[in-house]
């Protein structure tokens, strides 16, 4: 079956997984979930959009970025809106998510099925991808340890700004106790500004595209789709992750 490319772009192109009626849209509960801002996950979700295309059309499994992966294992959930509306209706295939099986060769692979998905990527689209979305491999499947976390019963301090912070906060306290015992405050003001400049740049260190607290990939990446040639697909799609799936036949 050959696949008409622009008709399907246009059609993911014009898809969203939003329902307006909702109170709490697919986007906002993706950015709630990952900590990211409307912006940047309207990029996610664009960039979703384009790896279901790549799924689609081609000759070898394809594997998202974390971020993208996200999106993903978020829109499985959306059981009707997934299977339903974006398999069947637009897709025209059901479009499968299989957990890694772990294990250094499985990461071998889908290292090497990452970096095929982003010069198909570049070949198809006629520019780089993001790669604030779609990383390089070495930090795509870098150290990954994520945790679902409430953030109303626990704080989240990024560990890179942690000891800049710790090492502002020593650098004020220093400020105080020598402008109390020489009695000349301008040390506080040195020390402090000093401590300021230090916090500023822990703060900077730590933000970004927002921070990831709602689970993902746990260091590995694996699964070959369902889909083939005879069913709109010529390769396979693949994910990562430790709790995604759906039915559908």
């Amino acid at each position: 079956m050959i696949i008409d490319e622009t008709l399907l772009w246009s059609k993911l192109e014009s898809y969203s997984p939003d329902n307006p009626n909702d109170a709490l849209t697919f986007s906002q509960r993706l950015a709630r979930e990952n900590g990211w801002p409307p912006f940047f996950t309207e990029r996610v979700v664009t960039e979703y959009k384009k790896f279901l295309f790549l799924c689609m059309i081609s000759p070898h499994p394809v594997t998202p970025s974390d971020e993208v992966d996200q999106a993903w294992h978020l829109h499985l959930v959306y059981t009707k809106s997934y299977w339903n509306d974006l398999c069947k209706n637009i897709l025209g295939k059901d479009l499968h998510h299989t957990p890694t099986e772990g294990g250094p060769a499985e990461r071998d692979k889908f290292i090497s099925y990452y970096e095929s998905t982003l010069q198909l990527y570049r070949d198809k689209f006629g520019y780089a991808p993001p790669d604030d979305i779609w990383p390089p491999a070495n930090k795509r499947f870098g150290d990954i340890d994520f945790v679902r976390a409430n953030t109303q019963t626990h704080w989240l301090v990024p560990k890179k700004s942690w000891h800049k912070n710790i090492s502002a906060f020593l650098l004020i306290i220093t400020g105080l106790l020598v402008s109390v015992i020489s009695s000349n405050y301008a040390f506080l003001v040195i020390f402090g500004i000093s401590g300021l400049i230090v916090f500023a740049q822990g703060t900077q260190s730590g933000s970004g595209r927002g921070q990831n607290t709602s689970g993902g990939c746990g260091g590995g990446c694996g699964g070959d789709s369902g889909c083939n040639a005879d069913g709109g697909c010529s390769g396979g799609c693949s994910g990562c992750g430790g709790g995604c799936g759906g039915g559908g036949d």
